[in-house]
């Protein structure tokens, strides 16, 4: 999730720091654009592995809360392109093109149908 975040970031382009192990190997730089490949949404979520239920009580399933959140972020990336002088109608054309790759296994009402 936070290598996600940082892909859709909207004022940077650091690089993720990525340290392993016990502290002792090296650490190293990832390109935030490698989170493409595993979108939150496809993750094993500990809800759903306990059937939503905690004991005997119902629990909210957690792609609901990150759906939204991925969401909320994925559309200030697009509003932020908009948003410029001199709007890149490719970049936007590209963000737009990843929303369902980005949403796929999350659930978000606020989504609008592609």
């Amino acid at each position: 999730m936070e290598l996600h975040a940082l892909l859709l970031a909207r004022h940077t382009d650091t690089p993720a720091i990525v340290v392993r192990g016990d502290g002792n190997q090296a650490c190293s730089m990832m390109a935030a654009a490698s989170a493409l490949g595993n979108t939150p949404g496809l993750g094993e979520f500990t809800c759903c592995q306990r059937n939503h239920m905690i004991g005997n009580k119902p629990i909210k399933c957690d792609k609901e809360v990150i759906g939204s959140v991925v969401w909320k972020m994925l559309k200030k990336r697009l509003d932020s392109i908009l948003s410029k002088k001199n709007e890149s109608l490719l970049e936007y054309r590209a963000w737009k093109a990843l929303v369902s790759h980005e949403m796929r296994g999350l659930t978000c009402d606020e989504v609008p149908p592609q």
